[in-house]
């Protein structure tokens, strides 16, 4: 049975301490409505009109930067219910969308009409918390931003590996990989052949192991003295 709308923005952080009452105040709008994507299909493309912004309901959803040659970098990734990707152009006055979204498996997303948010504000409790909640999304993405300069600023290979490797480990060590070994190249800006060499290496070296698709770190100081 699919989910209505206030229930799905009520796992969002978008609707963070809402109740259902002032969710349905939000999207009694209109403008907001499901929509289903095969894996591979796109949700937006680069250069394509940026009127509204999305909130995962199921899936996984790839979000891509693609230059002029066509290589495509991949930025991040949309995996947790309820989060939100495409919203930042609704309000710093970007009328495309810069980058591209495509579904990595069967997905579904709420899609949410700009125009919710162009209204004349009534200073509604419903407002104000909408707008901080905002607030708080677009400083965590900066704060995700910048770890990723971080990363891309590293010099080699094993420093963007080892700097990954530190930002994404679990208290006892272990690093749950969410992207394929294609989607980590492409985050890290190198080519895969080069990426699973080196991860290969630094596993004969003991430094990790691999544990299926993940990773446990085994020698933290050689990873931390790196950078």
């Amino acid at each position: 049975m699919e989910k209505e709308p206030e229930q799905i923005l009520a796992k969002s952080s978008l609707c963070k301490g809402m109740i259902k009452e002032e969710i349905q105040e939000i999207l009694s709008q209109n403008g907001c409505r499901i929509c289903h994507y095969d894996k591979g299909e796109t949700i937006f493309l680069q250069g394509q009109k940026a009127d509204r912004m999305f909130v995962l309901v199921s899936g996984k959803v790839v979000i891509a930067k693609v230059s002029a040659s066509g290589k495509k970098s991949v930025l991040t990734c949309i995996e947790t219910v309820g989060d939100l990707f495409g919203e930042i152009y609704l309000f710093i006055g970007k009328r495309e969308f810069e980058m591209e979204a495509q579904a990595v498996v069967s997905t579904t997303v709420l899609s949410i009409d700009s125009r919710i948010f162009e209204k004349e504000a009534d200073n509604s409790m419903a407002e104000i918390r909408l707008m901080k909640n905002l607030l708080q999304i677009f400083a965590k993405k900066a704060y995700l931003l910048n770890k990723r300069l971080r990363l891309l600023s590293a010099g080699s290979l094993r420093e963007k590996i080892a700097s990954f490797l530190l930002e994404h480990a679990s208290e006892d060590g272990m690093v749950y990989l969410s992207m394929t070994k294609e989607e980590l190249a492409e985050y890290m800006n190198v080519a895969r052949p080069s990426l699973s060499r080196e991860i290969g290496n630094m596993a004969e070296e003991g430094w990790i192991a691999l544990q299926g698709k993940n990773i446990l770190i085994r020698d933290l100081e050689s990873l931390e003295d790196l950078l």
